[in-house]
């Protein structure tokens, strides 16, 4: 991502929570029939660019979690209830830098912490729903 001619980049943990963020504010809005959210908007609120917001946002309508209006009012692609933690997490980590990956040589230490640090987000957000972290409030 650009701003002006400076490359942004977002880590894992913060394309995870942009994620999240954008999920609940536009789950949250239509649940409590509140002012709906643009990319624009977004960007504002969040204190982030909107090209940052628009790629997140892309990821999440590819999903199908989010879709835009014809006047580009960002919506619940589906019942909040439905769309699950687990989903939208995986949305933000399957974003692509642009920069080549590899697994490379195996390490079993190494290779076991990632394990056991996937387990543990998959288990935190188990079934929990975006309509579930919405009630939670905050």
């Amino acid at each position: 991502m650009r701003v002006g001619l400076v490359d942004i980049r977002l880590s894992a943990q913060e394309l995870e929570k942009l994620a999240l963020k954008i999920m609940y504010l536009v789950g949250r809005s239509h649940t409590q029939g509140a002012a709906r959210w643009s990319v624009q908007s977004l960007s504002d609120e969040l204190s982030m660019p909107g090209i940052a917001i628009a790629q997140t946002v892309g990821c999440l309508e590819q999903a199908k979690l989010v879709t835009a209006s014809d006047n580009d009012i960002l919506l619940p692609a589906r019942d909040i209830g439905h769309i699950t933690l687990r989903e939208i997490m995986t949305v933000a980590r399957s974003q692509k830098s642009g920069h080549l990956h590899t697994n490379g040589k195996a390490m079993p230490a190494v290779d076991r912490l990632t394990e056991q640090l996937e387990a543990a987000w998959q288990t935190t957000c188990n079934d929990r729903s975006l309509r579930d972290l919405i009630e939670e409030g905050g």
